[in-house]
């Protein structure tokens, strides 16, 4: 799928159908997410698939999210504060580790989407029970949880116009509708 539609098609899915989801697609997805771009090429993400109910389960609770029961696949988005504090010190660990896993977690959603599956973040949750379902260390920190499958939904989640979100030269000043005239293409 072309990026500018995985773009537009991309929306946070609560509902999933109980097909499973393909290795080799879960595959693609990391690799995806594994190419985003990084502070320092630090690269400091890590991802653990989970696929098995019981640890779903304490997942989804975690969470208090129920949704994450029906996917048939969690990626757990992980950080290795550690390594990046080492370049950029506390700014590092505290702000560019999460933004570089962001970012990879953005890929990884436009790459499911492109594969035609859905997908949904979450980034709220108890983080020492995920660490310990899935045996963290210490220096690891989780930022996100994202469910993983086909959906069962049909599309919805309306967009703001972007002329609502876009400042030129200043903040506040809406001034330059020929941007807007014409749609976000391709």
């Amino acid at each position: 799928m072309d990026v500018f539609k995985a773009i537009k098609k991309r929306r946070s899915v609560r509902g999933f159908s109980d097909k499973k989801v393909e290795d080799e697609k879960i595959g693609k997805i990391l690799e995806a997410a594994s190419l985003a771009p990084s502070s320092g090429n630090v690269q400091n993400w890590m991802f653990i698939v989970v696929k098995d109910a019981n640890k779903k389960e304490i997942i989804a609770d975690a969470c208090k999210q129920d949704f994450l029961l029906e996917a048939p696949v969690i990626i757990v988005v992980c950080d290795d504060k550690e390594k990046i504090e080492l370049l950029f010190g506390e700014k590092g660990k505290e702000f560019y580790a999460i933004q570089n896993c962001a970012l990879a977690i953005e890929n990884l959603l436009l790459a499911a989407t492109g594969l035609g599956l859905a997908t949904c973040f979450t980034a709220v949750f108890d983080e020492e029970a995920i660490k310990r379902e899935l045996e963290v260390p210490g220096n690891v920190s989780i930022d996100g949880v994202i469910a993983l499958g086909y959906s069962k939904e049909k599309e919805k989640g309306k967009r703001l116009p972007l002329k609502l979100k876009t400042y030129f030269e200043k903040f506040g000043n809406f001034i330059k509708p020929s941007i807007f005239l014409k749609k976000f293409k391709k």
